[in-house]
């Protein structure tokens, strides 16, 4: 996060706002077509956890089931996006013809890199299923920051063009992926042979079948605001949108560490203790987002100007306060969608999107038409609102944070109009800045659970330790 800080200004400095933008749009897609992983990260993530430790070789059968069935899923990922890229960057989406001709001869490396993205998931998912969260997260960390510096420098040591740029970035992720398979090896694989085992596939194709659905609708629901933007409006917009969509984006490392920490526990446990620990999970990142949200918000327009430039910020911090509140329900939410997922139930999760993605484009269009990315941010924060409340209805969540989520929308609205209506550093800002941030940890405590509430008060010394309230919401 901290190392994007500093990269992002030089990317738009080295590359232009154009490029940047482009290549926003071509980590979307294929993070879109990650889709033809078939949930089968999350598959084997969900299969290997809920194993006995003892049962080595039936771990071993699962990872090679889904890793070798994943490859071949990739390829046929990889040949479906060469036709489609070619469509939407040579025909839909508004750029320079020069800037259009160095995407087009990019297109094979962005295919070629959709296998690695399917693999990556099956890698990643064995090593969650294991609980090995310290090495899997200090791989991912070494990668993203190889990942955010590499084809910088490219830019800088051979040139700016997309066609230096991206191949830096797809060579490094597949270094990344190198290192994920050499841990799976010794931790997982060592001593057992490559197998495959149709009863397993289906199996795994079964959980994953459903979680595809997702996969299809809801990365779709995910770019789709940026993917609109490109068509409707233009790459450099895209910029002005991407920028803090990615400031913003950082705050769900916490959501979606807890959650894929308490998914293979969840998976593990069932039945009562299982949900117990899903709503747990679910009061602790509303209490936990809420102030980082919430300052966030506040924080938009002034960092923007110091970390971009005041004529950047100006267009750039309204979407991006708008994007910073809808953060809230988007980390919030990973907990009711890793807990279906651990309770075996991904139908319900595919469900909630296809119950969103029609009335969503159909609002995304008009919004974006009306009042440009603007309209992008407020279809983006509706969206994941909704998907928040559907999630936690499915997960049998709902009731029991219902005040709590009042409470937090109450904060958001609060600080939302405080950023449009105030200016930066002024008194009245400073004011209710510091209301915001007094208002907002005691709406936290309120949120969470009884046990979770005493934890905290256990750390507070003697003389606060009577804050509080003695029922949770």
């Amino acid at each position: 996060m901290f190392v994007s800080l500093a990269t992002v200004p030089a990317y738009l400095a080295m590359i232009g706002t154009s490029r940047f933008g482009v290549l926003s749009i071509t980590w979307l897609l294929l993070g879109y077509f990650g889709l033809f992983d078939l949930g089968l990260g999350l598959a084997t993530a969900q299969r290997i956890a809920a194993l006995p430790p003892q049962a080595h070789h039936d771990r071993a059968l699962r990872f090679w089931t889904a890793l070798l069935t994943n490859i071949g899923l990739g390829i046929a990922g990889g040949l479906l996006l060469v036709p489609v890229s070619y469509f939407y960057f040579g025909h839909v989406m508004k750029i320079e013809p020069a800037l259009r001709s160095e995407l087009l001869a990019c297109v094979p490396w962005i295919a070629a890199a959709v296998p690695a993205a399917t693999t990556s998931g099956v890698l990643t998912g064995a090593l969650q299923g294991q609980e090995r969260f310290a090495i899997l997260n200090s791989i991912s960390v070494g990668a993203t920051l190889a990942f955010q510096i590499v084809p910088l420098l490219a830019a800088l040591i051979i040139g700016p063009s997309l066609l230096y740029v991206l191949p830096a970035a797809i060579l490094t992720r597949l270094a990344g992926l190198i290192v994920l398979a050499v841990v799976c090896w010794r931790s997982l694989l060592r001593g057992h042979p490559i197998a495959w085992n149709l009863a397993e596939a289906r199996a795994m194709v079964g959980f994953g079948g459903w979680t595809t659905v997702s996969a299809l609708f809801g990365p779709l629901m995910a770019v789709g605001d940026r993917l609109s933007i490109g068509a409707l409006v233009g790459a450099r917009s895209v910029s002005f949108y991407a920028v803090p969509f990615s400031i913003a984006e950082r705050t769900t490392i916490i959501g979606n560490s807890v959650a894929a920490a308490a998914f293979p526990r969840i998976a593990a446990l069932g039945g009562v203790e299982g949900r117990a620990l899903s709503q747990a999970s679910q009061r602790f990142l509303m209490a936990v987002m809420l102030p980082v949200i919430c300052l966030g918000i506040f924080a938009m327009l002034p960092f923007l100007k110091l970390w971009v430039g005041p004529a950047f910020a100006a267009e750039a911090s309204v979407p991006g306060s708008v994007i910073m509140a809808g953060m809230w329900f988007d980390c919030v939410s990973r907990a009711p969608l890793y807990a279906l997922r651990g309770y075996g139930q991904p139908r319900l999760v595919a469900f909630a999107d296809l119950i969103q993605v029609v009335p969503y484009f159909c609002f995304l269009v008009v919004a974006i038409r009306i009042w440009g990315i603007e309209g992008a941010a407020i279809g983006y924060l509706l969206r994941v609102a909704m998907n928040y409340v559907l999630l936690s209805f499915f997960a049998d969540t709902f009731r029991q944070t219902f005040l709590g989520t009042l409470g937090a929308i109450a904060c958001l609205l609060v600080c939302v109009g405080s950023s449009f209506l105030l200016r930066p550093w002024s008194a009245d800002w400073f004011v209710m800045l510091a209301f915001v941030l007094a208002v907002a940890p005691a709406v936290a405590f309120w949120i969470v659970t009884p046990a979770q509430r005493e934890q905290v008060r256990s750390f507070l010394p003697n003389g606060l330790r009577f804050i509080g309230l003695s029922r949770g919401c």
